[in-house]
């Protein structure tokens, strides 16, 4: 039936009104995604922001699973989000180990030598004269000469840690993204 300004009256139909449903999920997507994404760029400060942005989508995410009607298109890809929310952290995980245990195996460590057997002295002093900026100049110098010495490792140890992540993002989020456009429920057989 059509109410008075011609609009197709969903709720007599059945059908739900694909406009604000599609367009809430495709929010959803938009935000847990971009924000997943900017977890793993190389800034501490973006970083966090995006954890907080994820945290609170994540959230949003529960709630809207919880506040919508079984077997629905909401739920389907509220549930599907949650899922690659959780797999990619345990993901992020697997990834960040691998990583690290490259760095581990293969880095150069005799950068850090010579600051290494300074390093006792540095803290008595620094202890005696209560001069937190000396030990943050004096590790920050060390830092330096081993991210010169292990530039290429660092890189291959970023790749390693975030790229696997950032590829699997990108195959759920067109997954998703796919689906919703259809207005279709994601299938999640063996999730």
């Amino acid at each position: 039936m059509a109410t008075e300004n011609n609009d197709f009256d969903y709720e007599e139909s059945g059908e739900t009104k694909p406009t604000t449903e599609r367009s809430r999920i495709l929010v959803y997507y938009i935000i847990m995604f971009g924000s997943l994404v900017l977890i793993c760029m190389p800034s501490l400060y973006l970083s966090l922001i995006s954890t907080l942005i994820c945290c609170f989508t994540l959230a949003a995410v529960y709630s809207a699973r919880f506040n919508s009607e079984e077997d629905s298109l909401t739920e389907n890809h509220m549930t599907y989000l949650i899922h690659t929310f959780w797999y990619t952290m345990l993901f992020l995980l697997y990834s960040v180990i691998a990583g690290l245990t490259y760095l581990l195996l293969f880095a150069n460590y005799h950068v850090i030598g010579p600051c290494l057997e300074l390093l006792p002295g540095k803290l008595v002093s620094i202890t005696r004269s209560f001069n937190i900026d000396s030990l943050i100049e004096f590790t920050g110098s060390c830092a330096k000469a081993f991210t010169e010495e292990n530039s290429t490792h660092l890189l291959m140890t970023s790749l390693i840690a975030f790229l696997p992540v950032i590829m699997y993002l990108l195959y759920r989020f067109i997954k998703g993204w796919t689906c919703i456009s259809k207005a279709i429920p994601v299938p999640m057989k063996n999730e």
